[in-house]
This record gives structure tokens, sequence and C-alpha cells, in this order.
């Protein structure tokens, strides 16, 4: 891309020389077809390139390039691409017939007697002016000319930064600023926009997707992990409760604690058969048939025996480990209500 595209007669080439020098000299790339053309191209397209590719179209103004044939289809052609047009006087063309798209805007001066240094620098006031506009039109313009040449494919259509910056110039030249877009460039622009916001949506199912997927999979694992966990538990209560069973014929009581402790971990029927047979195998159990509901139950200091208060009054002593009763009295002829056996 170049700052400007400069149209000249051949008759005018020495002052575009000094003018092409004095742009350089600040800074700005010129296109003069005297430098760009090479001999194997097509001279007629590398012109339209060469006008597309450039911010600003520079028509010099004299009487021999109102008469060029070339000259004027070259604004013609950036005139209908909605080119910035400049024009710049180097030698006068009064009486002659401007075209409406030079005629129109304000000129420079580069004709003799004029101060060169001062109109150059009206020229690049005049380049300045609205020039992020200017620049988005040409770049534009460039991908929308390679838009439809590819057949109006999704490819070269604008993106992000890009297409933000196109959306912005469009929606103020529909206010009036200048420069105005052409129908490819709008239909560019809004190509560009709906396939922006039909990514956006795909990109938004495909996350709704994935968050599905990721949470259903993290359910899974969360499923899995308390399916691992219990099977783990249910293990061990199988395994302390086969360790219970091995202790009844020698240590009942260490079943009983083996047996409570696999039911704690996972109530398993293996845990609770180990805990029924351990109780019954144990020595702690006993069975005294006293005839009438227990009130109360008191052992003696030295745990050997063990006082039986029953609702019917008597008061039964047995020994314990012995399982049988050795004494029996009523609680009538019981003088004091002993705390524990005597």
């Amino acid at each position: 891309m170049s700052d400007v595209f400069i149209s000249y007669a051949r008759e005018d080439r020495e002052r575009v020389q000094r003018l092409t020098q004095g742009l350089t000299e600040r800074g700005r790339d010129s296109w003069v077809d005297w430098e760009r053309i090479e001999p194997s191209d097509q001279w007629w397209q590398s012109i339209i390139e060469a006008i597309d590719a450039a911010d600003t179209f520079l028509f010099v103004l004299s009487p021999e390039s109102l008469a060029s044939r070339v000259c004027l289809r070259e604004l013609e052609h950036a005139t209908h691409e909605h080119k910035r047009v400049i024009g710049v006087v180097a030698r006068d063309v009064e009486g002659l017939a401007v075209p409406s798209a030079v005629a129109d805007v304000n000129w420079v001066f580069f004709r003799d007697g004029d101060d060169f240094g001062v109109e150059l620098s009206n020229l690049e006031r005049a380049l300045d002016l609205d020039l992020d506009l200017v620049r988005i039109h040409t770049r534009v313009l460039t991908r929308a000319r390679a838009w439809e040449l590819s057949g109006r494919r999704p490819t070269p259509l604008l993106r992000r930064e890009e297409l933000r910056g196109a959306v912005r110039w469009v929606e103020r030249a529909a206010a009036g600023a200048q420069p105005q877009p052409t129908d490819l460039q709008v239909a560019f622009v809004q190509e560009s926009r709906h396939r922006a916001a039909r990514r956006q949506r795909f990109t938004l199912t495909g996350s709704l997707v994935v968050t599905g997927v990721a949470v259903a999979l993290a359910t899974f694992a969360l499923i899995q992990r308390a399916q691992a966990r219990q099977q783990a538990r249910i293990a061990q209560s199988r395994q302390l409760a086969a360790q219970a069973e091995a202790e009844l014929t020698t240590n009942p009581e260490a079943g009983i604690a083996l047996a409570a402790q696999a039911i704690r971990t996972q109530a398993t029927l293996q845990g609770i058969h180990a805990l029924a047979d351990a109780l019954r195998a144990s020595r702690l159990r006993a069975e005294l048939g006293v005839g009438s509901p227990v009130e109360a139950l008191a052992f003696s200091p030295d745990g050997a025996w063990l006082a039986i208060g029953s609702a019917d009054g008597a008061v039964r002593v047995a020994r314990i480990g012995t399982r049988s009763e050795t004494r029996r009295a009523r609680a009538s002829r019981i003088k004091t209500a002993p705390a524990e056996c005597r």
C-alpha cells in the first residue's frame, strides 16, 4: 500500500518528480507509474491495483492531463471506488472543463511562482485529514476486491479489530463522513459481520457443549469415586467380619469388637452375622430367667457378682461366668437398698 497515487500527464513529469521527492523526504510513499510498472505487468491491471491500494488519489491538473484519456480513466476508477481525491495544480486550467470529482475539492498549487514548501505543507495537511478513515477505506477496498475475486468465499473476510474498525467507518459514513464506502465494501463488511456472528454462536454452542461434557464427566467421576469408596468399605467390612469369625473359638470378645467395627465401616450381612455369632459365643452373655421385668442391675466391686432387681420385688444374685442364680431374696426383707453387692 502507498500513501498517494499520482495521476499526471507526461508533460508535467519534471514537476511531478519534484513533488514525489518532496513527499518522500517527508516520509510519504508515492506510487508513480514510471517507478512501479514492470515491463511484464499488465499495464491497466497494475494501475487499478495501485489506485485501490493507495490512501489518496492525487490528480495533477494541467491542460494535458485534462485532455489525457488515461488520466481521466484513472480518475474515473478512483471516483468509482470512492477514493479520496486531491487536486494538485501544475499549470493553470482556467477555461477548461474539469471533472466534478476534482472540481468539487480543494486544490493545492505547485505552479511556477508558488511557494513549493508552503504548498507541500498544505498537501500534507490534506493528506492527514481523517487519515484513519481513509486507511480503513483502502484496507477494506483491497480485501473486498480479493473477496470478490475468490467468488465471495469467507477466507478473506474481516475479523476482530479490522472488522470493528470497518463497522465504525461504515456507521460514520452513513452520517456523512468521508470517504463513503462502495456497494462492494458495504456488502463485504456486512458479510464479515454475519460470519463473525455465526462464529460467535458456534463458539458459544461449542463452549456450552464442552461445559456440559465436562460437568457430565465430573459427575460420572464423582459417582465412580463414591462407588469405589463404597466398594472399599464393603471389602473392609467383610474382611473385619471374617477376622471376627476367626476369633469366636479363642476370643469371642475380640470377635465382638471386630464385628462392631465391620458394621460401623459398612453395614454388610457378613458383619451382622459375625456380630451375632460373637455375641452368642461370648462369656459376657448370660441368660437369667427372672420371670419378671428387670428394674435394676449392680456389679460387685471385683466384677465377679451381679445383683438383679426385678419388678416382682425379688433380688437375685448370680456369679459372673456361671450363668446361674446363687441367691435370692425379697426386697421387703432387705433393710437398706445396696448400691452394689457386698
